[in-house]
């Protein structure tokens, strides 16, 4: 049994969300919390460089634990995943193609914290809680999910995104490129170096066993 994390791919600097004057806008992490109602407005966006057309997942900049992906990746992950929703996004730059920008918003509390490596800080209450985690390990209800986010200091952590085998298996068998994925052992106690290798479907991975440095992203990928 594995935890992926997902994050935003290598292979391009990605897209933004924009106004009317194609500025950049950050989109609020409320919107990604809950399953929202539809109508759902069509969001603009704009890519930074030309990467949208050769791969099918896109970094989406404004926003935490969100993607953008094409009309076949949307309706592979459809097809195989529930408690996931699609935003529209439109953009001047390929006006006769379609992008949705990923919301996943099951989120679970399955997180091990007393097996996980991370700081703590205290609140404006004074109570202790979790700031930075850097190592994750997680409960064994985590079996029984699919795609999902976690729940952190008993609230909706927006931030990460997680996925079990099975999410890897339909990105690979579908061809699906753009990826990069973080291997947690389940549960993650092993202690190892971090080895990184790249799949013929485009998912970059990395199969982290120690406590990363630290930095803004906490773990890093090589391309």
């Amino acid at each position: 049994m594995t935890v992926w994390r997902v994050l935003n791919n290598n292979f391009g600097k990605g897209c933004i969300l924009v106004d009317e004057n194609n500025s950049h806008i950050f989109d609020p992490s409320l919107y990604y919390k809950e399953k929202q109602s539809l109508p759902i407005p069509d969001r603009r966006i704009r890519f930074l460089d030309d990467n949208a057309l050769f791969f099918d997942i896109t970094n989406y900049l404004s926003t935490s634990g969100a993607l953008v992906v094409n009309d076949k990746t949307k309706m592979i992950l459809e097809m195989n995943f529930k408690e996931i929703q699609f935003f529209p996004a439109i953009t001047t730059q390929y006006p006769d193609k379609k992008f949705w920008i990923l919301n996943a918003f099951n989120y679970q509390d399955v997180l091990d914290v007393s097996h996980c490596e991370y700081e703590t800080i205290q609140n404006r209450k004074g109570d202790t809680v979790i700031a930075n985690i850097y190592s994750y390990a997680f409960t064994p209800k985590v079996k029984t999910l699919d795609i999902f986010k976690i729940m952190v200091n008993g609230r909706k952590n927006t931030l990460e995104l997680f996925a079990t085998d099975k999410f890897k298996t339909v990105i690979e068998e579908n061809n699906i490129t753009g990826l990069n994925l973080i291997k947690h052992h389940f549960p993650s106690f092993l202690k190892n170096k971090i080895v990184n290798c790249s799949s013929k479907s485009g998912i970059m991975v990395s199969i982290n066993k120690t406590k990363p440095q630290r930095s803004s992203s906490h773990e890093s990928i090589i391309p």
